[in-house]
């Protein structure tokens, strides 16, 4: 093998000598046939990709030794998977059965082998005569014909002894013959190798092997490109070595050929030209025809390094890919360049998401040396069986069912005493497998045992076990000898109520007897727990009365036994879903080291926490036996009064470590006459400033490492805002100053602040990446999609002590839904014999204007309502709103807002993320300009604004109040469409639909706008 890699790194140097030399003389691009086009470059994550084969489906897989073995792509070039290899990856192919056969080199040998392309495992290494492994002098190229089952052959090229080596599917060995180019060389050949033979592929027309040779020296009739019956015997040959040129090649690496649509007739083969960096195109004009004479079409690529616009640089190797119309290279720059031929395209391929996979084993313990598995997965999936480190069988998969059949399992005897390990592999076209693994023993003469499956974590001290045997007598021990009589009747056998201890059970077996002899299965561990999550949490009081929309809620979880799942919040509906059926949303709680937990909720009206293990035991807050509520309710009114912090070194989730003389302090918005912490009044309270201050001391409970409090701030308007602390003696400080509390943001991006009370090291944990911070230094974080995005702090001292706050962000893009009535003017059209004598408004008024003063509607929990004057684009200040239904129904005071044209008023709604729903209650009538009359101007208008600011157009609030796009008014009676049942729905925009329906009405038609 030495001589043949050196072999090939001296033609690899010289090639790349010769074309760095030969670069002013190549200019010159080479055009590329009409019918070809560059698609670029596809494919990551490559280093030194030397071969490729192309699936059915468009994907395909590439050898890269630096990558230690076989990169698989979708069609779109997207990495799936690595597959290793036993040594050093050459060629590869496709089985019929999904599977792949690779030719390998290590430093010993070189070898063949067969892939299972699902698990990754290798199933099997080719065979010579003898049935032991085939070793090559060194193997390169490899194809398959299109045998089926015993008639169908892998062949294997053997550069060094100029053979070609058949075997058959499962990897027993056939026959050889050779593929030698020229004869042995003599004078200026002497000692040189005149055939170099790396290639084979297989042409399913003509049922020919095509043999690539790199080299033919000394044979002027020596063809480049051989084509041999499956015999062996030589039919003919295409291309001679020799200068780049129409049929003549210089280093010819591989070659590919293309079908007709129906995939059968042979249209193109195209031959890679390592040394000239080109692909050539040629029309075999019938291969099996000696009499018949190629026909040189063209080149693809050129020798260039910018694989966008198709340049080539040394290929080696390319495919083609029938479903997609593609050509495909694996290029020298260690990437792969791809082709469009006859129109051919890169789909966009979207990944899937990972297969989900079942496994049943009938028996746990069997008394025959075979055994049929089966389950579930996922549809499209492919399954492969794996028996003792060996995959032995591809699974038959329909639909979403799937089966093996496994043979040659190990009897459980001397000397060994093993258990036949089971693995099942499911894959799809994601990036990830799923697998399931069992242990079968193989009894002979014994009996059979199953045991159903039970749980790893159970909460009742009584276990029921059950399953299926052939068995004469069944007992269930825990441990053993302490073994309990199972009711064996129709091949089953059950157990009712075997005693676990607390804890741990971990000696329970399934002994069987048949024929004298006892088979013992043993169970998995099962944990019994019977005590419940400790749970505790500080949130604002059941239904009080809040201004902000985001709330939080801390709290502190434990569990005794170490086995807690999770914390979550249920946000519920009752009037909607009073049994509680079906949550609104279910937020999962981020928990800290500690057991200090923080969720940040959004417009929730009706909320419970629960706390899982493991064995199924909840806690929830609220209790219904204790607290004689099932939810906690909370009340938004956006009009009360906001109670903010603005003590320098807490926020909310701070950790502390001083427990008197806790100090807090913060403003409000609105006028208040009080202020009390926890039911005192607080220290410091300034009516006209709006600030407030006070002190307090704070509790901790020493056995239970409890140092959670909850202070709740209490106004005199019945606001309620919440704060927590947590005491903790034994860790650091630690505290997050911007934000104070958790919040919402309608930016992708926000910026935070943390701070520390002692010599630590700070680090923020975000998205599953954690960084170094410095304290009261600003940090950013980014988002992807809107959602609730904890940002974890952690304070690290020297001694090795950790505390850990959290900080909410709610990412919120959408603006909040609001509704409102009257939405507009009614608006009442005449008709003469369907043509349109003109509009009015219904509205009593003199003048026909309507003097609205007052408006109602429903709005997002939490979300404010303002009105504004939609000419200068300013608050009305004098306009009272009230909320009512939790902050989910809203109206303006009567004797608040004066009389108003309509489309003068603008209602404003606002949610804690800053975004803003403008609302008109508009006269959607066509008459844009609102001038006297309604006539083509108006559809002129229309027309012009789309053309101009288009394809919908609003107003510019930023200039108002001289808008330049569209006024306000414009937008009120030029807002029709889209109709809904043939009434106007006006959608806050003036576009093309708009101006067909101000036509539609000019001509005449009957409408009701």
């Amino acid at each position: 093998m030495a001589a043949r890699v050196q072999t090939k790194l001296t033609l690899l140097v010289i090639s790349l000598i010769v074309a760095v030399i030969s670069l002013p003389m190549t200019a010159a691009a080479i055009s590329m046939p009409t019918w070809a086009s560059s698609l670029g470059a596809a494919a990551t994550e490559l280093r030194a990709p030397i071969r490729i084969t192309v699936c059915a489906d468009g994907g395909f897989y590439v050898s890269d030794p630096r990558n230690s073995g076989i990169m698989k792509y979708n069609a779109s070039g997207v990495l799936l998977r690595r597959i290793k290899t036993a040594g050093i990856p050459q060629s590869i192919v496709e089985l019929p059965n999904g599977n792949l056969a690779v030719t390998i080199a290590d430093y010993i040998h070189s070898f063949a082998a067969i892939i299972d392309s699902v698990s990754g495992l290798e199933i099997t290494r080719l065979k010579n005569s003898s049935g032991q492994e085939a070793s090559f002098g060194f193997a390169d190229g490899i194809t398959v014909d299109d045998g089926v089952g015993a008639a169908g052959s892998i062949y294997v090229v053997d550069v060094k002894a100029l053979t070609v080596n058949k075997f058959g599917f499962d990897g027993a060995y056939k026959s050889v013959f050779s593929v030698r180019g020229a004869p042995v060389g003599t004078g200026k050949y002497l000692g040189v190798p005149t055939s170099v033979p790396t290639f084979i592929a297989y042409e399913k027309q003509s049922g020919l092997l095509a043999v690539v040779d790199e080299r033919v020296l000394g044979n002027p009739d020596g063809k480049c490109v051989r084509f041999y019956a499956k015999d062996g015997t030589y039919v003919r040959g295409i291309g001679v070595n020799g200068p780049a040129g129409a049929l003549s090649f210089s280093s010819p690496q591989s070659v590919t050929f293309q079908y007709a649509a129906d995939g059968v007739t042979l249209k193109r083969m195209y031959v890679t030209d390592t040394f000239n960096s080109t692909i050539q195109v040629i029309d075999p004009a019938g291969v099996a025809n000696v009499n018949s004479s190629p026909v040189f079409l063209g080149f693809i690529g050129d020798y260039g390094l910018d694989s966008a616009k198709g340049e080539l640089f040394l290929p080696v190797d390319a495919a083609f890919d029938q479903m997609r119309k593609r050509l495909i290279v694996v290029n020298g720059k260690g990437n792969v360049v791809v082709y469009g031929v006859d129109g051919g395209t890169t789909p966009v391929t979207s990944v899937p998401a990972p297969p989900v996979l079942t496994l049943d084993i009938p028996y746990n313990v069997v008394n025959t040396s075979s055994v049929s598995i089966g389950g579930t997965v996922t549809a499209g999936s492919a399954v492969s069986c794996v028996l003792n480190g060996v995959p032995v069988v591809r699974g038959t998969v329909n639909g979403t069912a799937w089966s093996c059949n496994l043979s040659g399992l190990v009897a459980y005897a001397t000397p060994s005493f093993i258990d036949n390990q089971i693995t099942v592999v499911a894959q799809n076209s994601s990036t990830s497998t799923d697998s399931k693994s069992a242990s079968v023993r193989y009894v002979v003469n014994g009996p059979s045992i199953k045991v159903d499956p039970i749980p790893y974590y159970v909460k009742t001290a009584s276990l029921s076990l059950a399953g299926d045997t052939d068995a004469d007598t069944v007992s269930v021990c825990n441990p053993s000898p302490t073994c309990y009589p199972a009711a064996v009747a129709n091949s089953r056998w059950t157990l009712a109520g075997l005693t676990l201890e607390p804890g741990n059970n971990q000696s329970i077996t399934v002994e069987a007897t048949k024929n004298s002899i006892t088979a013992k299965q043993t169970v998995h561990n099962v944990i019994l727990d019977a005590t419940a999550p400790k749970l505790k949490i500080s949130a604002v009081a059941h239904n009080s009365i809040v201004s902000d929309q985001v709330q939080n809620i801390t709290g502190l979880v434990s569990d005794t036994e170490g086995l807690l799942k999770d914390v979550v919040v249920n946000i519920y509906n009752p009037g909607v879903d009073p049994d509680l059926v079906a949550p609104l949303e279910v937020k999962q709680a981020t928990i800290t080291n500690h057991g200090i937990f923080s969720v940040a909720m959004s417009g929730a009206l009706a909320y419970n926490v629960v706390a899982t293990d493991l064995a199924g035991n909840v806690t929830k807050i609220p209790d219904s036996q204790k607290d004689g509520r099932k939810l906690n309710l909370v009340n938004y009114d956006p009009s009360k009064a906001k109670i903010a912090m603005t003590s320098p070194d807490v926020a909310d989730a701070s950790v502390v470590t001083n427990a008197n003389g806790q100090s807090l302090s913060g403003t409000f918005d609105k006028p208040l006459t009080w202020l009390k912490v926890n039911g005192a009044n607080v220290d410091q309270f300034d009516a006209v400033n709006k600030t407030w201050s006070t002190r307090f001391n704070l509790n901790y409970d020493s056995v239970t490492k409890d140092g959670l409090n909850d202070i709740q701030i209490e106004a005199s308007d019945g606001s309620i805002a919440k704060v927590t602390l947590v005491y903790d003696p034994a860790n650091p400080e630690a505290t997050m100053v911007e934000p104070k509390v958790d919040t919402a943001s309608n930016s992708s991006s926000y910026q935070l602040k943390a701070m520390d009370g002692t010599a630590v090291i700070l680090t923020a944990t975000f998205k599953g990446t954690t960084s170094v911070v410095a304290s009261l230094a600003p940090f950013n974080v980014s988002f992807d999609a809107e959602g609730s995005y904890p940002v974890i702090l952690s304070a690290n001292d020297s001694n090795g002590a950790v505390s850990q706050v959290v900080r909410n962000i709610i990412y919120d893009k959408t603006a909040p839904k609001i509704d409102f009535s009257p939405k507009y003017s009614s608006i009442n059209c005449t008709y003469n014999q369907g043509v349109l004598v003109g509009c009015a408004s219904a509205c009593p008024e003199t003048g026909g204007v309507c003097g609205q003063t007052v408006y109602s509607g429903t709005i997002e929990p939490g979300a404010s309502v303002k009105v504004y004057d939609a000419v200068t684009n300013a608050e009305i200040p004098t306009a009272v709103v009230n909320y009512t239904d939790s902050g989910r129904s809203w109206s303006v005071a009567n004797g608040t807002l004066t009389a108003r044209d309509p489309y003068a008023t603008v209602i404003v709604a606002k949610d804690a993320a800053g975004n803003v729903t403008r609302s008109f209650p508009a006269s959607p009538d066509g008459n844009l300009n609102a001038d006297a009359s309604f006539d083509i101007s108006d559809v002129d208008l229309c027309l012009t604004k789309v053309s101009a600011f288009g394809p919908k157009v609003a107003p510019d609030y930023a200039n108002a109040p001289n808008f330049q796009v569209l006024t306000p008014q414009q937008l009120a009676h030029g807002d029709i469409g889209p109709l809904n049942n043939g009434v106007a729905n006006p959608d806050g925009y003036i576009d093309i639909v708009d101006c067909l329906l101000i036509v539609r009405k000019l001509n005449g038609y009957s409408v009701s706008y």
